[in-house]
């Protein structure tokens, strides 16, 4: 009985997560990872100040570009499923009062070129991209993601709303507004986030991605030749496709799922061994007693049906055991679920079937 409910809390925990990381796995992460290869530059302040930091970082682009197969390049101060997945940032939004006074609201900012939304699949949902318009001196502006625009102008038009850098930078105009990007992992909601242009802020060290029509991977030797052209001493490194960096922000989830499935299935296994091995016994000790039956006329199958009833009673009480510790144990676990209900039908069902497989083996 105890292998039978133990068994059950194992199988039911383990295919919950194995059905919650088969939803994570289909979940949108809010941008399009296949064929993009990312890496990261860092260009040191003695060389590279203000507008020489945004030119090189355009002429990279430019002849990044012109690869055979790259069909758009971006940068960025931070990116999505990276070491350097958030930049932080208060921020003041024009006409919002917050309920207390001393509250103040933190979005995550990141610093693009106007090819990174092309290049990382981000699509526009309202107004338009950071284009030529938006260089150091003229109109400062912004672009924000859908989460901003319904928290803090629900039901109105977020274009050409305002917002500011902390509380004494010049007010931001919002010119778009672009799907939610997932940080981290693609099971936690995404923050509110806000896009500068890198015209407007010369950021020396930058993320970037290049989309390619073919495996991006292949275009490592062939970037690092275009940084070499421009400065043969600047070092490129984290040369990882998007779809890895995706695959990587599971790892964890990956592994917790593999290894209590194992044990799920040990426990199963162990559970069916311990099934046969205690009816085995049984039937042994009651053989002079089957024997007696048997001479006085009873039916091989009533007897069979006698041995099974045994059995069965253990695995009832098992699985009612095992039931309830696992309705407690799914109650823990909520927070680890992804689109998966913490008492889904069909995984508390499956594992019932296999008791049944049990019991009749």
């Amino acid at each position: 009985m105890a292998e039978v409910a133990l068994s059950l809390v194992l199988l039911i925990g383990a295919g919950l997560l194995v059905r919650s990381y088969g939803r994570i796995q289909n979940a949108s992460p809010g941008f399009n990872p296949k064929n993009v290869l990312s890496f990261r530059l860092s260009l040191p302040n003695s060389k590279y100040k203000g507008p020489a930091v945004t030119n090189f970082y355009k002429q990279l682009s430019q002849n990044i570009g012109t690869l055979p197969g790259v069909e758009s390049v971006g940068t960025s101060y931070s990116l999505p499923m990276s070491s350097v997945a958030l930049a932080w940032g208060p921020i003041t939004i024009e006409g919002y009062v917050p309920k207390n006074s001393a509250d103040f609201i933190m979005s995550n900012e990141r610093f693009v070129s106007p090819g990174y939304f092309s290049a990382m699949g981000v699509p526009l949902v309202q107004g338009r991209l950071f284009d030529e318009r938006d260089v150091k001196d003229s109109q400062q502006t912004v672009i924000v993601n859908e989460n901003l625009a319904q928290r803090f102008w629900p039901n109105q038009d977020p274009i050409g709303k305002r917002l500011e850098r902390g509380d004494q930078e010049p007010w931001r105009t919002v010119v778009g507004v672009v799907r939610d990007t997932k940080e981290f992992t693609v099971d936690k909601e995404p923050p509110i986030s806000i896009y500068h242009p890198h015209e407007q802020f010369p950021i020396g060290t930058m993320f970037l991605v290049v989309r390619s029509s073919s495996d991006a991977s292949t275009l490592t030797s062939s970037i690092m030749k275009e940084i070499r052209s421009l400065d043969p001493e600047l070092p490129a490194f984290e040369f990882t496709t998007m779809d890895q960096r995706l695959s990587d922000s599971l790892a964890r989830r990956r592994f917790s799922t593999f290894l209590l499935g194992v044990f799920a299935l040990v426990a199963l296994l162990l559970a069916a061994i311990g099934i046969y091995g205690v009816m085995a016994y049984s039937v042994t000790q009651r053989t002079q007693e089957i024997g007696i039956r048997m001479a006085l006329g009873a039916q091989p199958r009533k007897i069979m049906m006698m041995v099974v009833r045994h059995s069965l009673l253990l695995v009832v009480v098992g699985i009612v055991i095992g039931l309830s510790g696992a309705f407690a144990l799914t109650r823990v676990m909520s927070s680890l679920l992804y689109g998966v209900s913490a008492t889904d039908a069909l995984t508390f069902a499956a594992p019932l079937l296999s008791r049944t497989s049990c019991r009749a083996s």
